[in-house]
């Protein structure tokens, strides 16, 4: 709910700071160190947080370039897209498959989630995405940094 605000521009980090004064609110001021900009659903916002929780850098809304905005970056070379149920659809499968081929050829992994991966499974979906990680940009023929 905050992100969204941010978001939209009807507050800022700042504005909320200034509202959390004292010793009471540190943990309320602790939230606001995970809201972070660009997720287009509440369900990207949860699995960025989890990736974070597990100490993997992430960045949002990540280009590649001929094959558009990713959801999730991960350590500069793992997208990660958060797949809604508009990409069951035949033509959005066939936009999604083109997509990930054009990125895997530029030297990117690309996994995909569901909500039910990360609602109702973020410890399995956290685990595979650090087991991918482990095994090392190179280990999946990375392109060069």
């Amino acid at each position: 709910m905050v992100e969204c605000a941010v978001g939209r521009g009807d507050m800022t980090i700042g504005f909320l700071e200034e509202r959390l004064p004292g010793n009471r609110n540190g943990k309320a001021r602790d939230v606001l160190r995970w809201v972070g900009s660009g997720a287009e659903s509440l369900t990207e916002v949860l699995a960025r947080t989890y990736f974070r929780m597990a100490g993997i850098h992430v960045e949002a809304q990540f280009h590649v370039h001929e094959a558009g905005h990713f959801d999730l970056l991960l350590e500069g070379w793992l997208l990660v897209e958060i797949d809604g149920r508009h990409h069951a659809e035949w033509s959005q499968v066939k936009k999604d498959h083109r997509r990930s081929n054009i990125s895997i050829e530029q030297g990117y992994v690309v996994l995909h989630y569901y909500y039910a991966d990360v609602v109702y499974s973020p410890g399995k979906m956290v685990a595979q995405v650090l087991s991918v990680l482990a095994r090392g940009r190179k280990t999946w023929g990375g392109r060069a940094a």
